[in-house]
Parts: C-alpha cells; structure tokens; sequence
C-alpha cells in the first residue's frame, strides 16, 4: 500500500479597504469605489472622508490634506497649495521658502484642530482587513 500525501497552501491577503456601513459593505474615509478597478482607491489629492466629497479646510491642502499653505486663505488652493501669478507653488518652493525664514515657528493649534476634524470624520467606519489561509492535505491510498 502506497500513501501519496499532497500539500496545498493558499494564501491570500486581502486589503480591501472596505469598511461595515449600515447597509453593508462601503468605501472607508479616504476612499471611493472606483468601477474601473471595481474597488476602492485613495482619495484625489485635496480630497478627505467618506467617498472623498470633502475638500480640504482652509489654508491645507494635498494628498489626505496634510501640506499646509505658507500664504493667505485666497491663494490657498486645495489640490496645488499656494498659488502664485506663475501657477502652483511647488512643496520644494515652500520648502525652501521655509527654510530661508528666519521665522521658525512651530505646529499651531489650527494644525491640531484641523487634525481633530479630520479624525472625528474618519472615524465614522471601521476597516474590515480579511487574511484568508487554506491549508489542504490530500492523503490518496493506492491498493497495488
């Protein structure tokens, strides 16, 4: 009698940036289903929360609005930061315009409350992160 023993893994990792709603399954905050992908994708830069229909708040701006505008809330543009007659502000302008000054100051309260913001909107679902493991063994007995 001969035992053949087969073993099979299968590992999937799922990250699906789903979250429980309360009629099912949605896109998290930061993100919006895309029916291209057929799932969901990050947020457009200057873009936040619950399928991305919030702009950034004044004087922020960028990916998940983090970057903060060196200028005044009319040259503050959500998507580019600050604007000038020549366009977009680059972040490398701003950073070098921030070091040039002689002002260092640092992080604000209005960086705090825009954070505080931002989390209590975000906070409204919970990720699902799905890991699924099979592990199968075939024992097959041949009679010779």
């Amino acid at each position: 009698m001969k035992t053949v023993i087969v073993l099979c893994q299968f590992f999937v990792f799922l990250n699906s940036k789903l979250c429980q709603g309360p009629d099912g399954l949605v896109c998290c905050a930061d993100f919006v289903w895309n029916k291209i992908e057929n799932g969901c994708v990050p947020c457009n830069d200057g873009y936040f929360g619950i399928n991305c229909v919030y702009t950034c708040p004044d004087l922020y701006f960028g990916k998940r609005c983090i970057l903060r505008c060196n200028c005044s809330i009319g040259h503050c543009h959500h998507v580019h930061g600050c604007m000038t007659s020549r366009g977009p502000e680059t972040q490398d302008d701003i950073s070098m315009r921030l070091r040039m000054s002689e002002n260092g100051t640092s992080p604000n309260q209005d960086s705090e409350n825009v954070a505080v913001e931002y989390a209590s909107k975000a906070a409204s679902a919970f990720p699902i992160h799905a890991s699924v493991l099979i592990v199968g063994v075939l024992l097959v007995d041949k009679v010779t």
